[in-house]
């Protein structure tokens, strides 16, 4: 049986929570994309990655600070 895991959230700015729509969203295994996309309108955002991984996952806009969580 195959397991995977939902990574999802809204992202907001940090200082006034406001929605942060359009952000480049990468998860990598070892330098290696395994899964992108990005924030709707409404700042959400959702991913499958495989189970029992390690990812990198970098959220990415101009104007803003690049983000990076490990998961593991």
């Amino acid at each position: 049986m195959e397991e995977n895991l939902f990574l999802n959230g809204v992202l907001t700015d940090y200082y006034g929570g406001n929605i942060i729509s359009g952000v480049a969203i990468k998860a990598s295994i070892n330098g290696k994309t395994v899964a992108q996309g990005n924030t709707n309108g409404k700042g959400d955002f959702e991913m499958v990655l495989e189970y029992d991984k390690q990812y990198k996952v970098d959220f990415v806009k101009g104007g803003y600070i690049t983000k990076t969580i490990l998961i593991s």
